[in-house]
Parts: C-alpha cells; structure tokens; sequence
C-alpha cells in the first residue's frame, strides 16, 4: 500500500538504508497513481487469477509497505469497486506510527459501513514507544501521535457504525537503546507507569459499543537478529526485573514484560493443552498430528507471512516489508560482509517474482517453493535449528546445558522454530534467514526460555489450567462460522 514512511526510526530495517528513500519517492508515486486510476486493483485481480487463485475467495486484506496511511485515501476513493472485484472481503487490519493522515483512516472507517457487506472486521494497531523513544529514537512526536489517536477515536464515536466493528491496539518497541536507558528499578517502573497512564488516557476517549481498545500497551523488543550470548542474558534479567515490579496500582495490572515472552509461549499452551506429560512424547505427537503453524498465528496481528501473499502495485510479490528493496543491488552495501554477499547471490538468483510478467515456470518455482515451506518446509527448519543450536552450544554462544539436556534441547528448538517461521515461508527467498537466525537463537537460548518454562509453570500452578489465548470476539466468531461453513472449534 505504501512504499514511503514519513519517518526515519532507528530501528528500522528499511530506513537502515540510505539508498532507499530515493527509491521509496518513486515506488511511492507509482503506488499513488495505481491506486487512484485503478490499475492497483486491476494487477491484483490479474495477479491472483495468474495464480490460480480465486479474487472472490479472499477475506482477508492487510495493507503492509512501510507507512500505509499515506495512501489510503487514495484506496478508500475507489474503495466500492475492490468490494466489487473481492465481494467476500470482511476483515482489515493495518498498522500505523500515529503521525499523519488521522482523519484519513476515519474516513475510512466511514466508507467501510458504507459499502461493506455484513460485518467488517477492522483492527488498527498505532505504534508508540513512551515519551523518550518516540521523541528520540523514532525522531516522532510524542504530544502528535496522542493528538491523532484520540482525533480519531472521537470522530469514530460519532459515525453510525452498525456493520463495521474496529479493534485496536496500541503497540511499543523497546530498543536495545531503551533498554539500556532503563538501568535501575526506578527508571523501569517510571517507564511503565507512563505507558500505562498514556493507555487509559486515550482509552478514555472511546465511548461507541463498536470500538474497542485492548487492555494493555503491546510491548516488543527489536529482532536482534545480531544478538551475542550477552544480550540474550541481558534480555532475560531485564525480563525478569520488569516481572518483579508491583503494578498494584497500574490501570492494567499485570506485567507488560509478559508479551517480551510473545509466540514460543503458545507452542507450550499447544502442546500442553493436549493433554500430554512427557515433553519428548508431546513434540513427537504435536508435530505429526496438528496443522501447527496455522495455529500458532491465529492470534497475531501479523500472520508471520504464513498465510500472506504480498502484492506490490505491478503484480511484484514480496516476502516481507523489510526487504521491499533487496530487489536493487545498489541498495545492498558492498562491504564484503557474508550477509550482504549471500543476498547478492540470491537476488542475482531471480529470487523475486512478477505475478504479470515472469514466465510461468519462474513463477511455478517460486510458488512451488512457498507451498512447500508452508506446508512442508517445518521438518526443514527444525533441522536448521536443531543443527544451529548445537554449533552455538560447542562454540559457547548459547547456554552449555543444551548439550547435556535432550529434553531442554528438543522442546526450546522446537519452540524457536514455531516462533522464527516468518523468515522462511515466503513466496520469494532472499537468504537472510540463514544469518539471522542464530540471533534468534542466541537471543532465545540464553535465558528467554528457561524463564518461560517458569513463566508457564507459575501461570498453571495459580489457575489451573492454560487459559484461551486465542482473544476471539464473540461477532468474529459469528462472522468465521457464516464465512467458512463451520463451527469455529473446527
């Protein structure tokens, strides 16, 4: 939807390149002239029928890019004729840093119950970091993106919204620079205080039955895909520091350091849920009878790539935002670093794909590919992480009890694979993962998930049981059964 951001921070991928922000202006301009002229729609018609796949089948629309409000305006004008061609469409969901185009996203909104069918579904996630960061490290607008989030959420109060239901959330990365600022007690509790106060303000402000914002500010670290063993360690008592605090008297009283623990939690509950007691037994079992990663992501904002197909304006498919620009070697830094390199060879690979205009054997290969990572390619990452573990325990990078504690070994491998799934069921390859996943791996391996074996004892020792984490509204439930023809317990 948006190969353009109107900010530049720190931690970000795409703005890590220089390069890019050239090449973003001219991607972003062809982007707003195929939106407004319909050529956008036209190429993701065309580009889903070349793949065999059904425009009227589709529910789902997630605009991803780099900032998308930037160009929804320009959808929302021809937003009746994408209901037309993607009549079954119900649910949206995208993500936004809060610093422009607010009255955009309530327009939207509006022309959503206007020519919407039925229930929609809409989930917008903002992005804020607290005061310091955001003003700092994000180069944004602390005072800005509070202004526009309680704009819009008093224009929403107003519209007459009877089919259109918005979820949203309001989501903070915790930089390594953060981290390290937040050095005592003191300074952490503060921090959260902040967060938390900053939520119940703007909650405050939501005073329609079909708006609904979550309990609790979404805290995320960066992916440290660099991470040594000491930033693993560091993570795990920051994690635990952040645990120890009292938030008796905090608007939301659990910990926010509980989200720090994200995805491999699941696998536990999954696992867990089934019944099982040898750990060993449970992953042999799991593995072999469940459809495993679709259930892993059917909480998450984003699908992990697992179930998406990016399409850019001219029918180009791409894995993932953050490598919208692998595509141009002058944008990969000639450093002789092996990650660089290694894209390089990939990209000189063909290792992108044009839904329009690639032949159809380049585009049944890259295809090809994705099917088989999606529903096949598991037993090839748990290889990759099993046999990565082990080289970093031999080489001491990682905790040196995984050479001696199969069942740790098996069950945090296992984990790390469910959680690390975005880098590799992609439609299109760069070769990254490769490298980055004994960041991952570090970062996990060093603390993380001792801390949550404890984490999940504690929680079933105090209720007795793993809850639902699935967060399922009961009108999404009601909207998933007329959609698919079945029960959602199915």
């Amino acid at each position: 939807m948006s190969c353009s951001c109107n900010l530049s921070c720190e931690y970000c991928w795409i703005a890590a390149s220089k390069k890019n922000k050239e090449k973003a202006d001219q991607l972003q301009q062809k982007t707003i002239e195929a939106l407004k002229d319909g050529t956008f729609l036209k190429n993701t018609v065309a580009s889903l029928e070349r793949l065999e796949l059904d425009p009227k089948e589709i529910r789902n629309f997630s605009f991803w890019g780099q900032e998308p409000t930037l160009t929804l305006e320009y959808f929302t004008q021809n937003l009746q004729d994408w209901f037309t061609a993607f009549p079954k469409l119900f649910r949206f969901e995208f993500s936004t840093n809060g610093m422009a185009k607010s009255k955009e996203i309530v327009e939207f909104i509006a022309a959503l119950e206007k020519y919407g069918k039925e229930r929609i579904s809409l989930s917008v996630q903002f992005s804020y970091d607290g005061e310091y960061s955001t003003n700092n490290i994000r180069k944004a607008s602390s005072e800005l993106i509070k202004k526009n989030i309680i704009y819009v959420f008093e224009e929403c109060n107003k519209l007459n919204l009877q089919k259109v239901h918005v979820d949203f959330c309001i989501h903070a990365v915790c930089s390594v620079d953060m981290m390290k600022r937040l050095d005592t007690d003191e300074k952490l509790y503060d921090y959260y205080k902040e967060m938390d106060e900053f939520m119940h303000e703007v909650r405050s402000h939501i005073n329609h039955p079909a708006l609904y914002l979550g309990p609790q500010i979404s805290l995320n670290l960066e992916n440290p895909h660099q991470s040594s063993r000491a930033d693993g360690e560091y993570l795990t008592e920051f994690i635990k520091r952040s645990n120890a605090l009292d938030y008796s008297n905090f608007y939301h009283k659990q910990s926010p350091a509980n989200d720090f623990l994200g995805m491999p939690a699941e696998s536990i509950r999954w696992i867990r849920n089934d019944g099982y007691q040898d750990q060993l037994e449970s992953l042999k079992e799991f593995y072999l009878t469940n459809e495993c990663q679709r259930e892993q992501i059917g909480h998450l904002f984003c699908g992990n790539n697992v179930e998406e197909l990016k399409i850019m304006y001219d029918g180009t498919l791409i894995n993932c935002q953050n490598y919208m620009f692998d595509k141009e070697m002058e944008n990969i830094p000639d450093d002789g670093v092996l990650y660089n390199e290694v894209k390089k060879s990939l990209v000189k690979k063909h290792y992108y794909a044009n839904a329009l205009t690639d032949s159809k054997e380049d585009l049944k290969k890259n295809i090809k590919m994705f099917l088989d990572l999606k529903f096949e390619g598991q037993p090839f990452v748990l290889s990759y992480i099993y046999n990565m573990m082990y080289v970093l325990a031999l080489t001491g990078q990682i905790h040196e009890s995984y050479l001696t504690d199969k069942n740790k070994f098996l069950r945090h491998g296992y984990m790390i694979s469910l959680n690390n799934n975005c880098a590799y069921n992609h439609l299109v390859e760069t070769g990254s993962h490769y490298l980055k996943g004994t960041g991952y791996i570090r970062r996990y391996c060093n603390g993380v998930l001792d801390l949550l074996d404890e984490f999940i004892n504690n929680q079933e020792k105090l209720n007795g049981k793993i809850p639902d984490q699935m967060g399922v509204l009961p009108w999404e439930r009601e909207v998933m059964e007329g959609a698919y023809g079945r029960d959602f317990e199915d």
